[in-house]
């Protein structure tokens, strides 16, 4: 029986082995070394997406005599992976003379899967070796890149970039000019895998096996904006700041970013739980309110701390808060997954004075120490294709106080009503869930609405006694 021909381009013309490697000449001449010896170091490689640090991988373990275990590490991250699947693996008898496991994408495994993967390394170091992958070497833990070769995946360039996309339409009999490749390098690049996938997609059939290349240029959204608008921003430092602003705005322009809103972010709120037990975090935050009838004040002891009329002890306004989260949903109909209880910050953006837009921050991976979390990701997955009619996002309202938030002072109130749910779009390892809201309480400073309340009390209390 024949073998199936990968019918995905970017599989299909996978490197098979060094030659075919593009780019990377100092690594790809280390690695022949190591082939030839069919023994290899732990290797460490990171470099931007797309950029062939997986085909490296792959194309190492598929020229040695060896038995290898591949996981994606941003699906199975937790430590149980580590102890179960790499240790199990690790530990197995084999009839090759060596084992190789890759561990892809291993900026998303956990610290603690991190901290179990030293100890696995070293134990099985005679028979074993690792090749892991990552795009943001920092998120490794010191000790485990101690324990590897460290390889940097530089982007081959520009023109050995179009070299090879020119080889593929060759090899797929595809009509084309080499100028028809110049606007799809020059937005993707380095994004090798990214330029391949939009030419299988721009590939139309004209009829009697004649085809030919025809890019649409409203599908070439740019996916490394980001990366040139900090790049504009660190040279923006040097030059002046209004070029440096309209560079910006070119650069998300050039990027066709539709999911983009460009409306001033005004606030960030962490929604950790918050606890105010602790005195001496009321006591930094809390003003001392020197008014004009302290000679009438009444003392009142508590431990060690003394309140006059008009001011508030840490005790007194702890005493009216619980421990909880700062975000709070109002809904008319309970639902099954509250997405508050898995957001991890919201931003709050000003459409204008009376409309803001609000933006829920859920991490698109589970918490190992939350079963619910993996659930709701599925059910958050199922309302992304279908988002009408979905029962998570029908919300009527928005509330939080501010504590440590950025971009405003702690102990201030704010309340929205929802007008309409916006979208969801992928960012940065979230989910971002979108809403259209109005503004009902703008910032009602809690502590100061407290010492009136505490006076009017005192007072009615005086007036009582006269």
């Amino acid at each position: 029986m024949s073998k199936k021909i990968n019918t995905l381009w970017v599989e299909k013309y996978r490197s098979a082995d060094l030659n075919s490697y593009v780019g990377n000449e100092t690594i790809k001449t280390t690695v022949d070394k190591y082939i030839k010896q069919n023994d290899i170091q732990n290797f460490l490689f990171y470099g931007p997406a797309g950029t062939g640090k997986t085909t490296l991988a792959k194309l190492i373990v598929n020229n040695l005599d060896c038995e290898y275990l591949y996981i994606n590490a941003s699906d199975e991250r937790g430590i149980d992976t580590i102890r179960d699947k790499v240790s199990s693996f690790a530990g197995s008898a084999s009839f090759a003379p060596l084992k190789v496991i890759i561990l892809d994408e291993a900026d998303f495994l956990t610290i603690q899967g991190q901290a179990a993967l030293r100890n696995v390394i070293e134990t099985y170091s005679r028979t074993t070796r690792f090749i892991l992958t990552c795009n943001f070497v920092e998120r490794i833990i010191d000790p485990l890149q101690s324990r590897c070769q460290v390889l940097k995946i530089v982007p081959p360039t520009k023109k050995d970039v179009a070299k090879h996309l020119n080889w593929i339409c060759n090899e797929e009999s595809i009509t084309h000019e080499i100028n028809d490749l110049v606007p799809l390098v020059n937005q993707y690049y380095p994004d090798l895998r990214k330029c391949i996938n939009t030419i299988q997609l721009s590939t139309v059939d004209g009829g009697a096996n004649d085809l030919y290349l025809k890019i649409d240029q409203s599908i070439l959204v740019s996916s490394n904006y980001i990366d040139k608008v900090i790049n504009a921003l660190s040279e923006g430092s040097k030059h002046n700041k209004i070029d440096c602003y309209n560079d910006i705005r070119q650069i998300i322009a050039d990027a066709n970013v539709d999911d983009f809103d460009d409306y001033p972010l005004e606030m960030v709120i962490d929604n950790k739980d918050i606890t105010l037990s602790n005195s001496d975090v009321i006591n930094d935050n809390i003003k001392i309110y020197d008014l004009d009838e302290r000679q009438d004040s009444v003392k009142e002891i508590s431990g060690d701390t003394s309140a006059t009329l008009g001011e508030i002890t840490s005790e007194e306004y702890h005493s009216t808060i619980k421990a909880e989260k700062p975000i709070k949903v109002v809904r008319d109909l309970a639902t099954k997954f509250n997405i508050e209880n898995y957001t991890k910050k919201l931003n709050i953006r000003s459409i204008n004075d009376n409309e803001k837009l609000l933006e829920f921050y859920v991490s698109k991976y589970p918490d190992e120490f939350n079963r619910k979390s993996r659930l709701f990701l599925s059910e958050l997955k199922r309302v992304i294709d279908r988002p009408r009619n979905a029962s998570m996002l029908e919300l009527s309202g928005v509330g939080f106080t501010t504590y440590k938030s950025t971009g405003v002072k702690d102990f201030y109130q704010y309340q929205y009503q929802i007008t309409n749910f916006d979208k969801i779009i992928e960012f940065n390892g979230h989910y971002v869930i979108k809403f259209k809201a109005n503004v009902i309480v703008n910032g009602i400073y809690l502590l100061e609405k407290y010492r009136l309340d505490e006076l009017d009390k005192k007072y009615e209390k005086k007036e009582r006694k006269n």
